[in-house]
């Protein structure tokens, strides 16, 4: 509290220990060996739903049929898909499937746990990668997000954000930096044959 510039988040709470994880490097004898910490509540989120509702109201939603449902519950009409799912689903997750694919709308699944859910939308994201669609996957927790993330293939192209810290094991090679880093690190070792021989071009140039 005395120093509004340090930031960080609760990693983990033992007894009387409290373990903080900062935003950024922070220099030791700038915390106070005596202090209060404050919890910070963040307006974002708020800011970010308000900002949606204007969209909405605005009507220049990206997809202008949003309004009518949320509203009015008015939903397109639409005819499913014929295209099958690559790994065995049973009847109703099929169906499921098959409207993802072309319902111009919303589309709501609803099952008790252990029904195949999971499974389904894993199958709904393949599908539109390989369809060279973009699909945004978010959840309530980062493990919802994870299950689903496991569970696509290798070839598509899949872009993990969160916390470091909240992110599986498994799917912690996904994230952006650590994407960015193996990508600099190819490109280095590719071009570290030309490198080396501009590099004797622009020395013999020199002398």
């Amino acid at each position: 509290r005395d120093n509004q510039d340090i930031r960080g988040r609760v990693f983990s709470l033992e007894e009387d220990r409290l373990t903080v994880k900062f935003e950024e490097p922070v220099d030791r004898r700038s915390i106070p060996e005596q202090g209060v910490f404050e919890k910070s509540e963040s307006v974002l989120p708020f800011i970010i739903q308000q900002q949606a509702i204007d969209t909405l109201r605005a009507g220049v939603a990206q997809n202008p049929h949003l309004l009518p449902i949320l509203v009015d519950g008015v939903y397109q009409s639409y005819q499913p898909s014929g295209t099958r799912p690559a790994i065995g689903l049973n009847t109703a997750q099929t169906k499921a499937f098959s409207c993802s694919l072309t319902v111009p709308d919303l589309l709501l699944v609803l099952g008790p746990p252990g029904t195949g859910k999971t499974r389904t939308i894993a199958e709904i994201v393949r599908q539109h990668g390989v369809e060279h669609r973009r699909v945004l996957v978010t959840a309530k927790t980062h493990k919802a997000v994870d299950n689903v993330l496991e569970r696509l293939p290798s070839d598509l192209t899949v872009v993990r954000v969160g916390h470091e810290d909240r992110v599986s094991d498994n799917t912690r090679h996904l994230l952006l930096d650590i994407q960015a880093r193996e990508l600099q690190k190819t490109l280095l070792e590719r071009t570290e044959a030309y490198a080396e021989a501009l590099s004797d071009l622009v020395l013999h140039v020199d002398q």
